[in-house]
């Protein structure tokens, strides 16, 4: 089996920690890349993040859950598992830590068992962006937003709000919880519907099935709207324009890692 690497600097300075897992895994004769943003650190065995997605059969990610969501994104692209060793605050995404070296090792040799996870899709425009929590629309200034929510064509809600999220199970521990939303369990086949910080108390979170294709049209004078996708955004958005939402083809493959079930992990976590 062939180990991918990702490390996120600002969590594992000087990559320390890293340059101690490559060690174990010379060790245990584990053939290994890293993604070359690594260059300043390690000299050998560099590949760019996609090179190392296709190369490796499961890849190793060194930081907090914004550096999984960017690794997750792309290797659920070629259906490949991701674990992720905590370096960061919260770490819903990031199961493992440093001192689970021996463990890693073990699973690697010996085998694993994954969760696959649903994923967005937006389209906005002819573009598509994909999202492993959440896609928001979202206003990029001083002025709230105006929008009409439509689930399979009809319409929802009119919400006039910062905002409104569209959060996978996954994601619904993330900006989704922090703005009132349920916390949903990863098995669940359902996306949620969150207002941020909405001006009417009709506009609530929902919950619906996968299945649904979700609309969002931005109805008032929304200058300086924004697409956000899992914490980045992406395209800004003006009057009229419309945002198609609906579950995508392709799943995220998380390797199960540790004995904590995922209430066991939200009790902790939280």
């Amino acid at each position: 089996m062939t180990v991918g690497i990702y490390v996120n600097f600002t969590k594992d300075i000087n990559a320390s920690n890293t340059k101690n897992f490559i060690g174990m895994l010379k060790d245990n004769n584990i053939e290994y890349f890293v993604c070359d943003e690594a260059c300043d650190y390690i000299k050998e065995n560099l590949l760019p993040l996609k090179k190392l997605v296709e190369k490796c059969d499961i890849l190793i990610v060194f930081g907090g859950d914004g550096t999984m969501l960017k690794v997750v994104n792309i290797a659920s692209e070629k259906e490949k598992s991701v674990l992720g060793v905590n370096m960061g605050k919260v770490g819903f995404l990031t199961d493992a830590t440093v001192a689970d070296f021996n463990e890693i090792i073990k699973i690697i040799k010996k085998g694993f068992k994954t969760s696959s996870r649903v994923l967005l899709e937006a389209s906005v425009s002819k573009e598509i962006f994909r999202a492993v929590n959440e896609i928001i629309i979202s206003r990029s200034d001083f002025n709230v937003v105006e929008l009409e929510v439509y689930i399979d064509g009809y319409l929802s809600d009119k919400i006039v709000a910062d905002g409104v999220i569209i959060a996978t199970p996954t994601g619904s521990t993330a900006y989704s919880l922090s703005a009132g939303g349920p916390v949903l369990s990863p098995e669940n086949n359902a996306f949620l519907i969150t207002p941020v910080c909405a001006h009417n108390l009709k506009s609530r979170p929902i919950v619906i099935a996968d299945n649904h294709e979700i609309t969002v049209k931005l109805t008032g004078k929304n200058k300086n709207a924004a697409l956000v996708v899992d914490g980045i955004k992406v395209k800004d958005l003006i009057t009229e324009n419309t945002v198609i939402v609906k579950k995508s083809s392709i799943k995220a493959k998380f390797i199960i890692f540790g004995k904590e079930n995922f209430y066991q992990k939200l009790l902790k976590k939280l």
